[in-house]
């Protein structure tokens, strides 16, 4: 072998090293102005949230090292002893992190460094809260107005707003397939019924909702589990877009998990949070279900 081929060879070798000594997640936290040891690290299951680990931390800093990467879904680190917490998502960037922040506006403070999921997410929690404030101002100065023709024009410049949003979801959904990010917001989608063609059927909207209501939801994330979106959504689609009639229900139900029967903890959790649902259900004769 020539020393230029041996040089070329340790120096592959050096630059995998790092990949080769550690495959799983690495998370550095530093947490100024912070005196106590630890932080809880927990995460979201449903509507429910559990305690993972304990994180210690000597001078407000501490390390996240478990030799496999983390589930993709909500995750959060909370600070004791008041249980200040801040909110982070783990997904499919490596979760290689640096997280830091200091006491005591934990959440004001928190900087994610090396994380795609988090710096897209935060991108669209900002784009959106914009044009939530946008249209709640329009909504506010709607109710001093008594002109029939303003209240229109300014629905019309909340429902842009919505479209916009919308418009913006979509965009994000497919520009990046492969982050979890995509998931999560491609599940918060509303979807927004046209004009029905014929404009006395009055079922339209809510037949076009019940075709394309899961458009956008993709069954086979298992990390959407790990967050409250999918107990919100069967929630909304059973209770308002279904009559409470057993037959009925039991049928959509199936249909449910049948979308998700090749994801194992999809399947598993609509299976549990169903039977739980409807164990003890919130109309008489349900229980046949």
């Amino acid at each position: 072998m020539t020393m230029r081929r041996l040089l070329i060879l340790l120096t592959a070798l050096w630059l995998t090293l790092p990949a080769l000594a550690w495959q799983g997640a690495h998370w550095q936290i530093e947490v100024d102005d912070y005196d106590e040891s630890y932080v809880t690290l927990a995460y979201q299951y449903g509507r429910n949230v559990y305690a993972l680990d304990t994180i210690p931390l000597t001078g407000g800093k501490g390390l996240l090292a478990p030799d496999t990467m983390l589930p993709a879904g909500t995750y959060y680190l909370v600070f004791p002893p008041d249980n200040k917490w801040v909110e982070l998502l783990v997904g499919y960037d490596g979760q290689r992190y640096t997280i830091r922040t200091a006491a005591p506006d934990f959440a004001e403070r928190l900087e994610i460094v090396g994380s795609a999921e988090n710096d897209l997410f935060r991108m669209y929690r900002e784009y959106v809260q914009v044009r939530l404030d946008s249209a709640a101002a329009i909504q506010a100065r709607m109710e001093q107005v008594h002109d029939e023709a303003t209240i229109r024009l300014m629905q019309d410049s909340v429902d842009a707003l919505g479209r916009e949003v919308r418009r913006y979801q979509e965009a994000v959904v497919r520009a990046n397939p492969h982050l979890f990010v995509s998931k999560l917001i491609g599940a918060l989608i509303e979807i927004e019924p046209p004009e029905a063609p014929d404009p006395a059927d009055s079922t339209f909207a809510w037949r076009y909702l019940r075709a394309h209501y899961w458009d956008w939801f993709d069954f086979n994330e298992p990390g959407l589990v790990r967050t409250v979106v999918v107990a919100d959504k069967v929630d909304t689609w059973l209770d308002e877009l279904h009559p409470p009639v057993p037959d009925t229900i039991i049928a959509t139900v199936d249909s449910l998990l049948a979308k998700a029967e090749k994801n194992e903890e999809m399947y598993r959790f609509l299976l549990t949070y169903l039977l739980n649902k409807y164990y003890k259900p919130p109309f008489m004769g349900l229980d046949a279900v």
